[in-house]
């Protein structure tokens, strides 16, 4: 199962303030002017739900770290903030369409124990980030599993022939789905937004898709926080 960190929407009040502390793959979104964007300290708004700029650094370095640069305590790149951004805007659309409550916890805690091997290496400044986004993507992945095999079952297909990486295929589509229709204001200084990646800024908004930034594009969802990132992660 793969592994995520993005505040919640207000109904989850309790876990956004969590992650918060501490998540693709898919979104239309308008382009802003360099004089707009949410307010201070805010990276995006989706659909009411916060993501900070905090939270954006934080998951940087991390990933920075998970990328193979030791320690990764220094400032991430422009590119790491944007991939990171990527990430937590999915996981947020994940959240939108699954049902949390119905999760099985049994598969969420095996879900995250295969990132325990990552959390070894993690250094101790970041555990508190590795640990709330593992536990939100996990969720959000599974989720998606999950409304992908109903999605599948009501088109007539036999739920016990569904497969893991069907059902995850169609709970993306769902989750493009609502990421098309969504309301997303983008700090400028990220970028833009296409499809819910987050790259440079262009007219066009012709932004190339990263593996980590498609995590959720493969129809098999990946094991581990690790397996979602590029060799070439870095940070400066």
């Amino acid at each position: 199962m793969p592994t995520l960190l993005a505040s919640r929407r207000t109904p989850h009040p309790g876990r956004a303030g969590r992650v918060a502390a501490a998540g693709l793959t898919a979104l239309a979104l308008t382009t802003l002017t360099a004089c707009s964007g949410p307010g201070p300290g805010v990276a995006a708004e989706v659909d009411g739900t916060t993501i900070t700029t905090e939270q954006v650094d934080d998951f940087a370095l991390l990933l920075c770290s998970l990328g193979g640069v030791p320690g990764g305590e220094g400032a991430a790149t422009k590119s790491a903030r944007q991939q990171a951004l990527t990430l937590l805007i999915g996981n947020v659309a994940a959240f939108e369409i699954i049902d949390e409550d119905a999760l099985d916890p049994a598969a969420v805690e095996q879900a995250v124990a295969q990132n325990e091997q990552a959390r070894a290496g993690v250094p101790e400044s970041q555990v508190a980030t590795f640990d709330a986004f593992v536990e939100d993507f996990s969720r959000a992945q599974i989720g998606l599993v999950e409304i992908g095999t109903d999605a599948l079952a009501e088109q007539g297909q036999d739920p016990a022939a569904i497969t893991q990486e069907a059902a995850f295929a169609e709970g993306q589509r769902l989750r493009q789905e609502v990421l098309a229709d969504a309301d997303i204001e983008l700090d400028p200084r990220f970028g833009s937004v296409t499809d819910g990646v987050v790259g440079p800024r262009s007219e066009q908004l012709s932004v190339p898709v990263s593996d980590l930034a498609v995590e959720g594009s493969s129809a098999e969802p990946s094991e581990t926080l690790g397996g979602l990132l590029p060799a070439s992660q870095t940070c400066s």
